[in-house]
């Protein structure tokens, strides 16, 4: 996969840069880019784990960042209820 972040191909290098990031500080820097394909699923997947490392609230900002006209709106909804005491 590392190979294929210097693809010709837009997607095949976004999907690259996505699949690669394996924690929250990666996850961010993926979706911070402005041509970030997998943004809000970056912002999923870096709130998933925070909440499982205890860091409920910022947890919490990552899934407050995604639209409510996204795709994904309803999952991260359904996720804020995780951690809540």
């Amino acid at each position: 996969l590392e190979t294929l972040k210097s693809s010709k191909s837009t997607l095949v290098r976004d999907l690259s840069a996505y699949e690669t990031s394996k924690d929250t500080q990666s996850l961010d820097e993926y979706a911070l880019k402005q041509t970030a394909i997998y943004k809000d699923l970056a912002l999923i997947r870096a709130a998933i784990l925070l909440i499982n490392d205890a860091k409920i609230q910022k947890g919490h900002e990552k899934l407050g960042l995604i639209s409510e006209n996204s795709s994904l709106s309803k999952i991260a909804q359904s996720l804020l209820h995780y951690g809540v005491k």
